[in-house]
């Protein structure tokens, strides 16, 4: 949370949260649930996109395996 608050005005959704999700494995099977225990997304705003991919790389989520 503390990573969201530091963006201050560039977020405009933050931390939505997937539920009911499901996986489509590479043998077509399909499982409940995602890859992660903890998965959703937030939506920022930046001028161009290098600066929107900055902010990105910058999410403590990264820092336990989560995926962008």
């Amino acid at each position: 949370m503390d990573w969201l608050s530091q963006l201050g005005d560039k977020v405009v959704s933050p931390a939505n949260p997937l539920k009911n999700t499901s996986t489509v494995n590479p043998d077509g099977s399909v499982s409940t649930g995602g890859a992660t225990m903890m998965s959703g997304y937030t939506i920022i705003e930046a001028e161009f996109m290098d600066a929107a991919l900055l902010t990105a790389e910058a999410c403590p989520f990264l820092d336990i395996s989560g995926i962008l």
